[in-house]
């Protein structure tokens, strides 16, 4: 395993090199604990962003891991008429998002259980439910379903729980996969051995050497804007282009797993990483001048010797949840480094100030202007390289005076101005 900073900026290296030294492998034992009276909390949105929701006790005890995760977790008043009382013992799978990137970790944080044995006896009588909750806009995708189906649960016996519900006996399996009030990610070797069991379905084809994933299919194109210009990158290097959203589970499967190098965006879509064999290549171009805690355990789980690429001036994300984004792209020096020199850097004025006006639309505006200066310091620099270039390009021009030339300059100062 191994870190490759020489593509991101470098005050930015020393927070990430201090983020990579700590382990997120734990090395525990987990255990099932056994919930009498169990009452599931279905998912509540209170103010400041958290979701609550999850199982609690008969005495009223929140079951840690039973939510979205810790920090988007907890118990709520409830009016304890409207429980449904369910006079049977159940499993309980976990608190479901519909985000694929969640669908591949928060998801399977539970699921280790259904590999035992002792899983295996409990389900043998048959009496046995299967339940989950989830957030309230959750659908169970296809492509989850098969994640599901390769675990050996038949989705067709999953209970949702929609609403407040209780069951007599309640098996609630610790997590493998984690998070602590900081907001960092853990795992421990449980979670690696559901991975390697679903990979264990992967078939032989689709196959290729060096891929990218793509999100420029998906609808809408506004929150990562300026990756078709990253993705004519990788092009130009030999890399299959493909969209993630297009393959089936199994397709994906057998991409991820046959793959010497992997690149994408960080985010949801670099989380696929966690399907990658033990000690791949993969290439990271991030989105935001903040680490992102869930590839970092998805990153030592795997093994693989990770390139960082600092492509990106997303000014305007929001900073108390930088991976929502919006995020604006661009071939800048260290893309094209890393290109060596396939492509030239391009810093397009007009797509920023698009950009800009989207997030200027956005609510808390106040709370997406305040990333580090040396990141504002950044955009400036570009916007004065590209002034200076057309400064270049009028000098070029020697049928021009002088004074026709400042008069160029001011009405395209005009026109910028009006945009």
């Amino acid at each position: 395993m191994s870190y490759n900073y020489d593509y991101t900026d470098n005050c930015m290296q020393a927070a990430m090199q201090e983020k990579v030294r700590r382990p997120h492998r734990v090395e525990k034992t987990l255990s099932v604990r056994v919930v009498n009276n169990a009452v599931i909390l279905p998912q509540t949105t209170f103010p400041v962003d958290r979701i609550r929701g999850g199982v609690i006790g008969q005495d009223g005890s929140f079951v840690s891991n039973t939510g979205f995760h810790v920090g988007k977790e907890g118990a709520y008043e409830y009016d304890a008429s409207q429980v449904a009382k369910i006079h049977k013992e159940a499993v309980y799978l976990g608190f479901f998002n519909p985000v694929w990137g969640h669908c591949i970790t928060d998801n399977l944080k539970l699921l280790w259980f259904v590999l035992t044995d002792e899983y295996k006896k409990l389900m043998e009588s048959g009496e046995v439910e299967l339940v989950f909750s989830c957030t309230t806009d959750f659908h169970l995708s296809h492509n989850f379903g098969i994640l599901l189906g390769c675990l050996g649960l038949d989705i067709h016996r999953l209970r949702r729980v929609d609403h407040l519900t209780a069951f007599d006996r309640l098996y609630v399996p610790e997590a493998c996969f984690f998070a602590n009030g900081k907001g960092e990610r853990f795992f421990t070797n449980e979670l690696e051995s559901v991975v390697n069991h679903i990979l264990s379905f992967a078939p032989e084809s689709p196959a290729y050497d060096k891929v990218y994933l793509t999100r420029t299919k998906l609808p809408g194109g506004l929150r990562d804007m300026g990756e078709k210009d990253i993705e004519q990158c990788f092009r130009k290097m030999g890399y299959k282009i493909l969209s993630p959203e297009k393959l089936s589970f199994f397709e994906q499967l057998s991409v991820l797993s046959h793959c010497k190098v992997l690149a994408t965006t960080e985010g949801s879509i670099s989380h696929n990483a966690l399907f990658l064999s033990e000690c791949s290549k993969l290439v990271i171009v991030r989105k935001v001048p903040f680490v992102n805690e869930y590839q970092l355990a998805i990153n030592e789980m795997r093994r693989l010797n990770v390139t960082y690429i600092d492509a990106h001036l997303s000014v305007f994300a929001n900073v108390d949840v930088p991976a929502a984004g919006p995020f604006f792209l661009y071939v800048n020096d260290n893309m094209a480094r890393f290109c060596h020199i396939m492509v030239k850097p391009h810093f397009s004025l007009s797509s920023f100030k698009r950009y800009a006006a989207i997030c200027l639309m956005l609510p808390n505006f106040d709370r997406r202007v305040k990333f580090p200066d040396y990141y504002y310091q950044k955009l400036s620099e570009e916007i004065e390289k590209k002034k200076s270039s057309y400064r270049n390009l009028l000098g070029h021009l020697p049928f021009l005076s002088d004074k026709t030339r400042g008069k160029i300059i001011e009405l395209g100062k005009k026109i910028l101005a009006k945009r």
